[in-house]
């Protein structure tokens, strides 16, 4: 998903791993690529002398803490590997030559078909390390746009302003959208003074869905004093939820198959991906 790609956070990361490879190169196109079949390709662990000679060629940058190899797999192209390596924290996927030589930070793209299959391969690893079911949805604010098909979370703070923004395109196209929205309030007191008591006042409210909405998208102020215990529960859960997700910013959606993305996307976008997700799931269900 070329959107995950282009984020600050993953550029940042994208910065991180060049610098701590100590090297990139452009990747010359193969004589042979009309050859080579994306379509249904699964990745599978490299042979161990593959695996052998690339992790000593990255002996340097592996031994002094630089980089994590957490897996080497197969691409659809015989002269790459995906090498999914965990740098300042945080995980990414890089391209190794086989004898490891020529490390590629980026995007590794199929021209004849025109794909991003780095943005395909990012989804399939975060959904495997995370899961939607963890997410509190159970104390989140539920809205349903059309029939509601396809799900979302979205960790959100009420003084946010690309939330708000987030919130108003919801508005404007609710007659586009096939959505269910989940709702995790998640205050970041730290760039948004008062976030913490608003979002109190929100949860302690009696209908919870009208005050956010009210609150979000007209500036008006819950009547409620947010002195209470439904507030404090709700807030633990979804912090929790937001660690384990990594959050480190709002908006943050969160896909049904456990695929997130930070920052905010028009919500057509939104819906464009969260319907190419479901049917992702469908296919992976039916063995396809």
């Amino acid at each position: 998903r070329s959107s995950d790609l282009n984020n600050p956070t993953k550029k940042t990361l994208s910065i991180a791993l060049a610098v701590a490879l100590g090297l990139t190169t452009a990747c010359t196109p193969n004589s042979n690529v009309q050859e080579i079949k994306t379509e249904n390709f699964k990745p599978q662990p490299a042979d161990k002398a593959t695996q052998d000679r690339i992790k000593e060629s990255l002996d340097k940058q592996i031994k002094n803490g630089s980089i994590v190899i957490d897996e080497i797999n197969t691409t659809p192209s015989p002269d790459l590997y995906e090498l999914i390596v965990t740098v300042n924290d945080g995980q990414n996927m890089v391209y190794s030559t086989k004898d490891g030589r020529f490390v590629i930070a980026g995007s590794l793209l199929d021209s004849i078909n025109d794909k991003n299959l780095s943005a395909e391969r990012l989804l399939q690893i975060q959904a495997k390390n995370h899961s939607f079911d963890i997410l509190p949805t159970d104390t989140a604010i539920k809205t349903v746009f059309g029939k509601g098909t396809h799900k979302i979370a979205v960790f959100t703070d009420p003084d946010c302003p690309y939330c708000k923004r987030l919130e108003a395109d919801l508005a404007q196209n609710a007659d586009k959208l096939d959505l269910t929205v989940y709702t995790l309030i998640l205050p970041i007191e730290q760039l948004h003074e008062g976030a913490l008591h608003h979002s109190r006042q929100i949860l302690c409210s009696k209908d919870q869905k009208q005050a956010w909405h009210d609150w979000i998208l007209k500036d008006k102020a819950p009547e409620s004093d947010g002195n209470c215990e439904t507030a404090k529960v709700i807030l633990e859960k979804v912090a929790e939820a937001a660690m384990k997700y990594q959050v480190q910013g709002t908006p943050t959606i969160v896909f049904e198959n456990g695929f997130s993305q930070a920052g905010a996307e028009s919500v057509l976008q939104i819906q464009e991906t969260a319907k190419k997700i479901s049917k992702q799931m469908e296919l992976e269900k039916s063995g396809n």
